[in-house]
C-alpha cells in the first residue's frame, strides 16, 4: 500500500477499481462493433455479414442488457453484492469464447447478448456496491471511476482493436474478466448487504476496512446511523412499487431514469459503434483515428472529472457538460445536412464532424456521462436501492437499443444529420430537466440524502 494514501482509502479505491472492472468489460465490449466492422467490411472475418446482421448484432448488447437488471437486484440483496459483479465477469467469459468459435451470425448474436448481460449486471451492482463502500467527502470520485473504466474498455477496443487481428482481440476480452475474477477475491463485501442478511458483525468487520481507524467514536456513530437507516427501510414489506408510491423514491427515480434515457439517445451508443465507419474521411481525416482519439480524451477528462465532482458539485457539471454536447451534435448536425443533402461543397469542412467527436469525448464524462450514475447510487433507501439501479440500467438499455437499432434505416432513409438533430435535441432537454428538477448531492452522506427527499 502506498504510505501517502490512508489504508481505509487505499481500500476503498482498491474495492472500487474492481467493481468497475466489470464497466471496463463493457466498454471494450461497446467499443468492439467499432473496431471489428471495418475488419467484416475488409473481408477479414470469414463470418457472412448483411448489414441487418451488423445491426443486430450492436443492438443486441443492449437487449441483453435490458435482460439483467430486475435477476440482478434480486441477486444483489440475496447472495451479495461481490458474487453478483462475478457472475457478470463469467458472462463476459462466456462472450469471449463464443466469438472465438463463431462460424455463423447468430454466434456473434448470443455472444454480443450475453456481453450486454454482464453490463446490465455490472452497471447494476457496480454502482450500488461503490456507493455503500465509499465515504461521504470521496464518494462522488469514486463513483466517477465508472466513466474512467467504461471508457477506458473503449480504448482498448479502438486503440487496438484496429490493429490485430480479431482473434486477438478476443483473447484479450477473455483474459480481463479472469483477472477480475481473482481480484474479487481480496476487497470486502458491502457492510450493507451484511445488514441486509442480519449479521451486524460481518458488517461492522467490512465498515471498518473501508473507514479511518483513528476516528474510533465518529466511525461507531456512523456505523449506528447506517445499522439504524437500513433496519428502517428494511422493515416491513417492501416491493419495487414503493419506487413509485412513495414520494421521494418516485422523485428520485423520475431523476435517474430521465437523465439516464437522455444520456444514451444524446449520442454516445452511435459514436461508440458507428463513428468509424460515418465520419468522412480523406487522406488526413480518417475515421478510425478520430475515434482513437475520442476514446483517449474521454479518460482523460474522466479523470479530471474525478477531482472536481466533489469539488464543484453534481448539478454545475451536468449542466456544462449538456450545454457543450448540444453545440457540439448541433453544429455536427449542419455539417452533415449539407454534405449529404445538398450539392455545397463541404470538403474544406471536413474537419467539422472530426473535431466534433474530439469534442464530444471533451464534454461527456465530465457530466452526462458519470453524474447519472452516481445519483442512481445515492438517491434510494437500502431497500428499493437495487431495484432503482434494475431500472436505470433498463432505460439505458432501451434508449441504446432504439438509436442503435434505428441509427443505419434513419441514415438510409433521412440522412445521419437526422440523427445527430435527435442528438443535440436530447442533449438541451436534459440540460434544462437538470437546471429545473434535479438538486446538488455533493457531500451529503446517503442518510441525509434521503431525509432530503422525504421533506
Amino acid at each position: 500500500m502506498p504510505r501517502c494514501i490512508p489504508r481505509h482509502i487505499f481500500n476503498q479505491i482498491v474495492s472500487s477499481i474492481t467493481a468497475f472492472l466489470t464497466l471496463l468489460l463493457s466498454g471494450i465490449w461497446l467499443g468492439w462493433m467499432s473496431a471489428v466492422l471495418p475488419k467484416f467490411r475488409g473481408g477479414e472475418i470469414p463470418i457472412p455479414m448483411t448489414t441487418d446482421d451488423l445491426t443486430w448484432t450492436v443492438a443486441l448488447m443492449d437487449f441483453g442488457n435490458l435482460l439483467s437488471p430486475i435477476p440482478t437486484g434480486y441477486l444483489m440483496d440475496r447472495y451479495g453484492r461481490l458474487l453478483t459483479l462475478r457472475l457478470a465477469m463469467i458472462a463476459f467469459v462466456a462472450a469471449s469464447a463464443l466469438v472465438l468459435a463463431a462460424s455463423a451470425p447468430y454466434h456473434l448474436f448470443l455472444a454480443r447478448l450475453l456481453a450486454g448481460i454482464g453490463k446490465g449486471v455490472g452497471f447494476t451492482a457496480a454502482t450500488l456496491y461503490v456507493a455503500e463502500i465509499a465515504g461521504a467527502k470521496i464518494r462522488g470520485a469514486l463513483s466517477g471511476v465508472f466513466i474512467v473504466m467504461l471508457m477506458g474498455g473503449t480504448v482498448v477496443s479502438m486503440t487496438v482493436g484496429p490493429y490485430v487481428s480479431f482473434t486477438t482481440l478476443n483473447v484479450i476480452t477473455a483474459v480481463c474478466p479472469v483477472v477480475g475474477l481473482f481480484l474479487t477475491l481480496f476487497i470486502v463485501e458491502s457492510p450493507y448487504y451484511h445488514l441486509i442478511r442480519d449479521d451486524p458483525a460481518a458488517a461492522g468487520e467490512a465498515f471498518a476496512r473501508v473507514r479511518d481507524q483513528s476516528k474510533g467514536a465518529a466511525n461507531e456513530a456512523e456505523f449506528a446511523l447506517v445499522k439504524r437507516k437500513v433496519a428502517e427501510d428494511m422493515s416491513g414489506q417492501k416491493s419495487i412499487l414503493d419506487l413509485f408510491t412513495e414520494k421521494g423514491n418516485r422523485r428520485g427515480l423520475i431523476i435517474i431514469l430521465v437523465q439516464g434515457f437522455l444520456q444514451r439517445s444524446g449520442g454516445i451508443s452511435c459514436i461508440l459503434a458507428y463513428a468509424s465507419t460515418t465520419l468522412p474521411g480523406d487522406s488526413f481525416w480518417q475515421g478510425k483515428i478520430s475515434v482513437m482519439v475520442f476514446s483517449w480524451i474521454m479518460v482523460v477528462f474522466g479523470l479530471v472529472a474525478l477531482s472536481l465532482v466533489d469539488r464543484f458539485g453534481r448539478k454545475p457539471l451536468h449542466l456544462i457538460s449538456c450545454v457543450g454536447l448540444t453545440l457540439v451534435t448541433g453544429v455536427s448536425a449542419v455539417y452533415y445536412y449539407f454534405y449529404q443533402k445538398t450539392e455545397v461543397d463541404v470538403s474544406q469542412f471536413m474537419f467539422v464532424p472530426h473535431v466534433g467527436v474530439v469534442l464530444f469525448g471533451v464534454f461527456y464524462p465530465v457530466g452526462v456521462g458519470q453524474i447519472p450514475h452516481t445519483l442512481q447510487s445515492e438517491l434510494f433507501p437500502t431497500s428499493v436501492k437495487g431495484q432503482a439501479s434494475a431500472l436505470m440500467t433498463m432505460a439505458l438499455a432501451i434508449s441504446s437499443f432504439i438509436v442503435n437499432k434505428v441509427y443505419f434505416a434513419v441514415d438510409r432513409g433521412l440522412g445521419v444529420y437526422f440523427m445527430y438533430l435527435i442528438f443535440a435535441l436530447s442533449n438541451f432537454l436534459s440540460m434544462v430537466f437538470t437546471a429545473f428538477y434535479v438538486f446538488e448531492t455533493k457531500g451529503k452522506t446517503l442518510e441525509e440524502i434521503q431525509h432530503f427527499l422525504k421533506k
